[in-house]
């Protein structure tokens, strides 16, 4: 006679019956969050939108990202937000794993050569640190991440229109890991479970909280994991870039863990132009006006002291009219009398 599950009992017991006979490993892993930076450009604000594949042991982690970057008024520093959609599935498993991630990186450059007239470094020293929460949800197992990416990047600029940028960074993570194993039924008795009379199978909610802690696990730990890669911009002017990258990172609890291989690129929009402190005299000057230069020019420190030193100078009329014009020496002393004095009257 077939077990029938009654109806106020049929959910318990269907996810207990499921956990009994099943188990799944661990399948997401630390190093599964999205890229860090996004850009080692920091004197401009950017939309990018960007794909990168990676591959290792026959399985694959493919990130889709959208990032949201502001520039800082010096220049130097850009601040990178960014939201991704992660595909993972592990080697010989064919079940895919979606997931969602985000970034907030905090990006200073600092030059190391001259400027192009745009703004963009010849060379700079570029450092980077940030936080990076992930999670990969699925039936059996869900995996949550939180790394906090830190590394250094030298982007090299042989051109305005190409730069090059060599990176590395140290991923250290807090992760929660929450799996399925198999339930050791061996000293359950199933006919406990059921009714004699009418075969339906009764669970009480102290069994179903047993089997449920039996077989549902969970792992917290720290982790840290190793990325560095290349990339290659091309700009397309000032408002657009190219970018392709290539990287290579660990993926697994152990520090030595799988290797993946990434490769993708994307495309950066400029949605503003870049700060005055990065553009030359030249350039800066070409989108001002003159009552802003002006007032700017009198704001300065060095201004009181440069009129004191002009006044002393004896230039007034010439900060006054903006023209200055030769003024007539008048004698100290009266031309002298060629005549001789007149006499006076004799002495008495």
């Amino acid at each position: 006679m077939s077990k029938r599950i009654t109806p106020l009992s049929a959910s318990a017991a269907a996810a207990c019956l499921a956990l009994l006979l099943s188990a799944s490993d661990s399948a997401a892993l630390p190093g599964t969050q999205g890229p860090a930076a996004s850009t080692w450009d920091t004197t401009r604000s950017t939309i990018m939108f960007s794909f990168h594949g990676g591959l290792f042991d026959g399985g694959h982690l493919h990130i889709a990202s959208y990032n949201s970057n502001f520039t800082s008024t010096t220049g130097k520093l850009s601040a990178q937000f960014g939201l991704h959609y992660l595909n993972y599935a592990q080697g010989g498993d064919p079940d895919v794993i979606h997931g969602l991630g985000a970034t907030a990186m905090a990006v200073y450059g600092i030059p190391v050569a001259d400027r192009y007239d745009n703004g963009l470094p010849k060379a700079a020293f570029t450092f980077f640190l940030g936080g990076a929460p992930s999670a990969l949800i699925s039936n059996a197992n869900n995996m949550f991440t939180f790394a906090i990416p830190l590394g250094i990047a030298l982007p090299w600029s042989p051109s305005r229109y190409v730069t090059i940028g060599p990176w590395i960074e140290v991923d250290p993570s807090f992760n929660v890991d929450t799996h399925t194993e198999s339930y050791d039924a061996d000293d359950v008795d199933m006919d406990e479970w059921e009714d004699p009379a009418t075969g339906d199978l009764h669970l009480s909610e102290e069994e179903v909280a047993n089997i449920l802690k039996g077989a549902v696990k969970t792992d917290l730990y720290f982790a840290a994991k190793l990325r560095g890669g290349l990339s290659l911009v091309f700009h397309l002017g000032d408002r657009v870039d190219l970018h392709f990258n290539g990287a290579v990172s660990h993926i697994g609890k152990e520090f030595n863990g799988p290797v993946s291989f990434f490769f993708g690129g994307g495309i950066a929009i400029a949605w503003d132009d870049p700060p005055a402190a990065v553009l030359p005299s030249k350039e800066r000057l070409k989108s001002e006006q003159c009552k802003e230069i002006y007032d700017r020019f009198t704001e300065c420190p060095f201004y009181p002291k440069m009129i004191k030193k002009a006044r002393a100078q004896g230039y007034e009329k010439c900060l006054e009219v903006n023209e200055c014009r030769a003024k007539p020496k008048t004698p100290t002393n009266p031309p002298a009398n060629d005549a001789p004095p007149a006499e006076g009257p004799p002495a008495p």
